[in-house]
């Protein structure tokens, strides 16, 4: 009985919110007769003018004439580069940022904001995923996070079974080389070790590393190698206090020989000509540097210092 009756004041609440608006518009004499306010309808704010200086012009590019209408319609051409044909008023010059804009278009690129409390990803990897060579081969670490802007400098940590550890400098998703010795002893591993500012420091956990007599046979894999190591995450030892929020670019069909880079870093397609790219921002407003072949364009992004999630409940 008890939960009926609450049920009904529940359903009640929506037509008495509806009521005290209509009376508080009957006392202003302004309640709609037939769908239309009474001649002596009188707001309160009724002859009050609020008065703006007027601002310095923000605009990059200055307008083009729009002629007598005051309006331009066009259609893009089907390829890029082609004037667009002016289907009503004037024709009106595009300008590089037009461009910019289809080329995103026809490339599917995107961004969107992941919100907060990403998890920081680390790693390392050859690039070949092999973990046994020769001596005087060429090896090719390449490192990956998500989270460089946090990062000062990184390196390849690279340690023997005697303890002795060789360092190779190496920058956040990017790669380094180092020559297989000839001398020393044949076991290894190697691991990534990244820096903030005032020195605090990630480290991945080890993985093995050997020189052999001969050269192995390259590990047998299901598909080609795309980016040894990528969106994947095995820190073993983590200090670096990471918080923010992850932004994400996503891009599909890229053309063959296309480049592209985020905020400054050159991006590696799959194989499906596609790409997604994941990195955590501090709080606060960012512009993301988005490239394809030399031409670029920044999205602004803010990053909230918290989400506030609220709930509810109200009982009659």
């Amino acid at each position: 009985m008890r939960r009926a009756r609450r049920l009904g004041l529940l359903a009640s609440v929506p037509t008495m919110v509806l009521l005290a608006a209509a009376a508080s518009a009957e006392q202003q004499g302004c309640a709609l007769v037939g769908g239309v306010l009474p001649a002596g309808c009188v707001q309160a704010n009724e002859g009050q003018v609020v008065r703006r200086e007027v601002g310095a012009n923000t605009e990059v590019d200055a307008a083009a004439p729009l002629g007598d209408l005051g309006f331009s319609i066009s259609i893009d051409a089907v390829d890029p580069g082609t004037p667009p044909r002016t289907i009503a008023g004037e024709a009106i010059a595009q300008g590089p940022t037009r461009d910019v804009d289809r080329v995103f278009q026809d490339l599917g690129i995107q961004l969107g904001f992941d919100g907060l409390g990403a998890r920081p990803q680390l790693n390392v990897s050859t690039t070949d995923l092999r973990r046994s060579y020769v001596a005087g081969d060429v090896v090719t670490f390449r490192a990956y996070t998500n989270y460089p802007a946090w990062i000062d400098r990184a390196e390849v940590r690279i340690r023997d079974a005697d303890g002795r550890v060789t360092t190779v400098p190496i920058t956040a998703n990017g790669s380094a080389d180092w020559a297989m010795p000839a001398a020393g002893p044949a076991e290894m591993d190697y691991t990534l070790r990244v820096y903030d500012a005032t020195g605090r420091y990630d480290e991945t956990t080890p993985l093995p590393l050997t020189r052999s007599a001969s050269r192995f046979a390259d590990p047998d894999l299901d598909g080609p190698i795309i980016a040894a190591g990528e969106a994947e995450d095995r820190t073993a030892r983590r200090t670096i206090p990471v918080r923010g929020g992850a932004v994400t670019v996503t891009g599909l069909d890229v053309p063959a020989g296309t480049v592209i880079t985020v905020m400054g870093e050159p991006v590696i397609l799959d194989v499906r000509r596609g790409f997604i790219v994941q990195r955590i921002l501090p709080p606060g407003d960012h512009g993301v540097v988005i490239g394809v072949d030399g031409q670029s364009q920044t999205r602004d992004v803010t990053i909230p210092r918290r989400e506030v999630f609220a709930t509810g409940l109200v009982d009659l």
